[in-house]
């Protein structure tokens, strides 16, 4: 049951770190986006702010069901991973084998 569990919980790592990664690159470039509240003079400059806006937009299109349902199963497989390992750690302490 332990080993399951450690299973389950790497699992988890791995369906949460998809959307995980999605999102931080998203809130990063929204982030630069909206920081530049002033006019952009600079026509070079105002090229890249551009090039940043389309990128976030492409980014923000790119979120599919199945980024989606990473996050929902790295969740379940998390909560599970953790409710094992506390039902194997309850078992083992409460054994008699083990006093």
């Amino acid at each position: 049951m332990k080993a399951l569990a450690d299973l389950l919980a790497l699992l988890s790592v791995v369906f949460l770190a998809i959307p995980a990664y999605h999102i931080n690159h998203y809130a990063w470039l929204a982030a630069r986006v909206t920081l530049t509240h002033v006019h952009i003079v600079d026509p070079e400059l105002e090229a890249r702010h551009q090039a940043l806006r389309k990128k976030l937009e492409a980014l923000r299109d790119a979120w599919t069901p199945w980024k989606a349902w990473c996050l929902h199963i790295g969740t379940a497989t998390g909560l599970l991973a953790a409710a094992l390992t506390f039902a194997a750690s309850v078992h083992e302490s409460l054994s008699p084998a083990a006093k």
